[in-house]
């Protein structure tokens, strides 16, 4: 007997899953954008109405901009990884993508 490992649907749900993958990064670059011209300016000006001290409103545009580096950066290493097509140069180019989350973290620490 013959044990297949492919599901017995229609098909459907691989066409959902490939959809939704094909889709996902232009969703999370709507977001990004989004976050950037509606959500930041809307924060730092209750901020600034609110009387907040300057290095208060940099502190947050920073750390806005740092905790958005790790999904920018880990979409980056995700298609090297994908599309590991030369392995040492992508090496390189996947440690250099590593650091930049890193960087940014104790950038905004200092």
């Amino acid at each position: 007997a013959v044990v297949s490992t492919q599901s017995t649907g229609n098909g459907w749900d691989h066409f959902a899953a490939r959809w939704i993958r094909q889709r996902l990064g232009y969703v999370l670059i709507i977001i990004y954008l989004a976050m950037l011209c509606i959500a930041i300016p809307l924060s730092v000006n209750e901020l600034v109405k609110r009387h907040a001290e300057k290095h208060v409103v940099v502190w947050f545009v920073a750390g806005v901009f740092v905790y958005m580096t790790i999904p920018i950066t880990t979409a980056g290493v995700v298609q090297h990884l994908r599309n590991f097509s030369d392995p040492p140069q992508q090496l390189r180019i996947i440690r250099i993508l590593s650091w930049l989350p890193v960087y940014s973290f104790f950038s905004y620490l200092g």
